[in-house]
């Protein structure tokens, strides 16, 4: 049972795609649970190396920020830079 028709095309491409590597000759093991999980760690890793990124930029700026200015901007003046 699908969820939707385009999960069926999906399926039924990887058949067809089986059918021309392996002949009609048919498995339950289409789907390898190891890609699955390849997946599934190749999203945790872009999602972390783009927080931390973005953490750095932030980081970066601020440092490039005090060395214009030649001083620490405190809490009271961020805030009210940015209407906190």
């Amino acid at each position: 049972m699908f969820a939707s028709y385009e999960e069926y095309q999906v399926f039924t491409k990887l058949c067809e795609r089986h059918i021309s590597l392996y002949g009609k000759k048919f498995s339950y093991t289409l789907i390898d649970d190891r890609a699955r999980a390849r997946a599934k760690r190749r999203l945790i890793l872009n999602t972390t190396l783009g927080i931390a990124g973005a953490a750095l930029i932030g980081y970066l700026g601020y440092k490039i920020y005090q060395s214009q200015f030649g001083h620490k901007m405190s809490p009271r003046r961020l805030r009210k830079l940015y209407g906190l």
